[in-house]
This record gives structure tokens, C-alpha cells and sequence, in this order.
């Protein structure tokens, strides 16, 4: 049997309005929360981006860094700071979580493809202890702002922990995916 059986895939992908209330900076996961740092304002930046080894919470799964973004091409969903997955190259983030053999857990975030840019370079991949559980790819040509949607993959945990990855894929170019507000909540 895999290490994680996996339950349903749920994908809820209605278009939501980007922005977002500012959210205070938080090093350990909110009741009920599973993952640490989803909203990724921590470390807090004064702007721009900054590309980083790592954030609390999470680290690098391959490529050259996590890109750190605070207003430097599209809103963020929750709070003032997102990632994108293509810092000069394809980029993954992971982050492992201590879970319950079991239990029913249910993953939320937010994806929005890079404004101004192609499907083909707005790739992602949502992994689930190695296995892709949703492929996204959208067009982001016709907006000038980030166009943020929200995703859920449900899955049974297989173990005592279980690692969340987001994974860049398609061209890349130094330009990619966002991803925030990302929330592990055992059902």
C-alpha cells in the first residue's frame, strides 16, 4: 500500500477577487491548522522579492530558491506576500507535517498564473508525499493583477506525517505561478 492513500480529489475552481486584509506574521500553525507560515509573511519583507533558501515552514524541494513576493507584479490572496514557483528557474517548495494514519485531511490554497504571462509558464504541481494529486496550468495574459483561485485536495493520511509540495512546471523562465494562503486542516 502507498504511503498515503488517496481519498478524493476535490477541486473547487471558482475565480475569486485577488487582494486580501492584512494578516499578522505567525511562526506556528493557528488552531485546527496544520501548516506553518501558508500565508508566507514570514520573513517580512519592506517590498519587492527576495529569492530564499528558505521560510519557516518551508524549504526548497529543487531549484534555486523560494521567491519571496511583496508587490512586485500582482496582489497577493491573503496578506501582503506570496511565492512564485519560477525564480529563475523552476522552482518546488515542500513542507512535512505531523499527521494521524488515517485521518481525512484537507488542503486549501490559492493559485493565481503570473499576470501578463502564458499558460505555459504557469504551471504547478501539487504534491501529496511524491504523488501529484492536481496539475494546474492557466493563462494569465489577459490580467494586469493576480487572479487568485482557490483549490481543495482531500487525501487519507498514510503515516504519522505527510509532506505538502508545490512544484513549478512548464517553461522555465524566471517567471511562474503563484501560490498562497495555503491551509492543512484534519477533517
Amino acid at each position: 500500500m502507498s504511503r498515503i492513500a488517496l481519498a478524493i480529489v476535490t477541486v473547487a475552481a471558482c475565480v475569486s477577487s485577488c487582494g486580501g486584509g492584512a494578516k499578522s506574521a505567525i511562526s506556528q500553525p493557528s488552531k485546527g491548522e496544520l501548516m506553518v507560515n501558508g500565508s508566507f509573511e514570514e520573513p517580512q519583507l519592506p517590498g519587492g522579492y527576495k529569492i530564499l533558501p528558505a521560510v519557516p515552514g518551508w524549504k526548497v524541494s529543487f531549484g534555486p530558491g523560494i521567491e519571496l513576493q511583496h508587490g512586485v507584479s500582482g496582489s497577493s490572496k491573503d496578506g501582503t506576500q506570496h511565492i512564485e514557483l519560477d525564480s529563475t528557474e523552476n522552482t518546488g517548495i515542500e513542507q512535512t507535517v505531523a499527521t494521524t494514519a488515517g485521518s481525512i485531511l484537507a488542503l486549501s490554497f490559492a493559485y493565481s498564473a503570473r499576470p501578463g504571462r502564458p499558460a505555459a509558464t504557469n504551471g504547478v504541481e501539487v504534491r501529496v508525499d511524491g504523488k501529484v494529486v492536481l496539475a494546474l496550468a492557466e493563462d494569465g495574459t489577459p490580467f494586469r493583477d493576480s487572479n487568485w483561485s482557490p483549490h481543495v485536495v482531500t487525501f487519507t493520511a498514510g503515516g504519522s506525517h505527510a509532506t505538502v509540495e508545490f512544484r513549478g512546471t512548464g517553461t522555465s523562465d524566471g517567471f511562474g505561478a503563484y501560490i498562497d494562503d495555503v491551509k492543512l486542516i484534519q477533517k
